[in-house]
């Protein structure tokens, strides 16, 4: 009997062991094929930027893809045979919904847009689009919008200025060439989007590169979000391709 239990015992104690060890090999088989799968994915993501960037050094449009059939981000998915990891495709847009930058007052950020269609194909002429800029409070600042100053009015110093939303500077710039300032300035228009108390419509339409090149756009403020809010409504017909770059601005 002793020799019975003695054996119970011991094979009881072997199979936990067993089953610990099967545990621990299974969860290191997952974490091995997880960090191959991340990495196959990191992988496909860095071949799908490449190609993109070389596209655009080339001066063409950006292809996008939203199925594994057929597509320009499928080169090269096998990236080893032994064990075998790859990667099937990669889904890219070429639309986004949202773009978050961090403006400062002493740089500017240069971003190209496309206006395309969803699928990268050309919109009609007499399509428009709204590019909606929304910016918040400067840290520490007074959240009311009250505080701001009316439309087309500016405080003459920063001590008489007791709004805290910034002033918001837009150039946008069509992508053609140019060989002087004056060749350049033809091109570009500049915006001024003014947190205000009160707002008169935050939108501007834009059409040309004609006169006025300065625009001075009122912007809408909310405690309740802490931020402001400017659009404007860019004309396919005379407006592509475009280039813009943003600045940010104490409001003084």
């Amino acid at each position: 009997m002793v020799t019975m239990i003695l054996t119970l015992v011991i094979t009881l104690v072997v199979m936990g062991f067993t089953q610990v060890a099967n545990r621990n090999r299974r969860e290191a088989l997952d974490r091995q094929l997880s960090t191959q799968a991340f990495y196959a994915a990191e992988s496909g993501v860095n071949s799908a930027i490449d190609i993109i960037k070389n596209r655009q050094t080339a001066g063409l449009a950006v292809q996008p893809q939203d199925d594994c059939n057929t597509g320009p981000y499928t080169v090269n998915p096998v990236l080893s045979t032994s064990p075998r990891v790859e990667y099937t495709c990669v889904f890219v847009s070429t639309t986004v919904p949202d773009l978050v930058v961090d403006p400062s007052t002493t740089s500017a950020i240069v971003i190209p847009i496309d206006l395309t269609d969803k699928q990268g194909g050309a919109l009609p002429p007499a399509t428009s689009v709204d590019i909606e800029f929304e910016w918040t409070v400067a840290e520490g600042a007074s959240t009311d919008p009250t505080d701001c100053p009316s439309y087309l009015s500016f405080p003459a110093n920063n001590a008489a200025n007791q709004c805290g939303y910034g002033l918001l500077r837009f150039d946008l710039m069509q992508m053609t060439a140019f060989n002087s300032a004056a060749s350049a300035a033809n091109i570009t228009k500049t915006f001024f989007m003014q947190p205000v108390i009160s707002t008169p419509g935050n939108r501007v339409g834009i059409t040309n590169f004609g006169d006025p090149k300065g625009h001075i756009v009122p912007a809408s403020c909310t405690a309740a979000t802490q931020s402001c809010k400017a659009v404007i409504r860019v004309s396919v017909n005379a407006m592509t391709p475009l280039l813009h770059c943003t600045h940010q601005h104490p409001l003084s």
